[in-house]
């Protein structure tokens, strides 16, 4: 069985969640911030089709998009720091 889940993150406890799913399964995209105290706060959760309707490329762009966002975002935030 394929792995359908993967989770981006980043240094400053952005966390984004992708389970693809498969077959007829809806695949959804989370995102999360880890606060100070260890809690997490829910920012997002998107719905983003059926599983069998996202091809490969689909996927590997969406992933590329992730790990580009985790990027900016400690860029960012470093930056204005």
């Amino acid at each position: 069985m394929e792995m359908s889940s993967v989770i981006f993150t980043n240094t400053k406890g952005l966390f984004i969640g992708v389970d693809w799913g498969q077959g007829k399964d809806i695949a959804v995209e989370s995102v999360y911030r880890k606060n100070p105290n260890g809690t997490l706060d829910i920012i997002s959760i998107d719905y983003l089709g059926r599983s069998s309707d996202i091809t490969e490329e689909e996927k590997d762009l969406r992933e590329r998009t992730y790990e580009e966002f985790c990027f900016k975002e400690t860029v960012d935030e470093e930056s204005v720091g």
